[in-house]
């Protein structure tokens, strides 16, 4: 006997005694992370609240260890996170929070950093 059968269009299958079975996630309860700005400011949203900014690096030096963003700012990456900045190609859009870490959207990868 296969263990799964159609009734009535739902689909049931055997599971094993204790197994724990997730209820269906009910997204009706959720919020946005974040919303586009109602003033025109551009950049800055709700991400200002948790510290913080959308940024986008230009150019990356010196195998990781320094990355430039944009606005011209130059960031000193922490020693041994040189490493994971290294492998990204810029443009990266990315996110400065509480001017010590950097996180690449793309791969969610995130530096230690501090200003050079």
């Amino acid at each position: 006997m296969s263990p799964l059968r159609i009734v009535n269009a739902r689909i049931f299958c055997v599971v094993p005694a204790g197994a724990r079975i997730k209820p269906p996630l009910d997204t009706s309860q959720l919020q946005p992370i974040t919303t586009r700005p109602q003033n025109g400011e551009g950049s800055r949203h709700a991400l200002d609240d948790a510290g913080c900014e959308e940024v986008t690096i230009e150019d990356i030096f010196d195998d990781g260890a320094i990355v430039e963003l944009l606005d011209g700012r130059r960031l000193r990456v922490t020693a041994g996170d040189d490493v994971t900045a290294s492998v990204w190609v810029a443009p990266v859009d990315a996110l400065l929070c509480n001017d010590n870490k950097l996180i690449n959207k793309d791969d969610h990868e995130s530096v230690e950093v501090e200003p050079d």
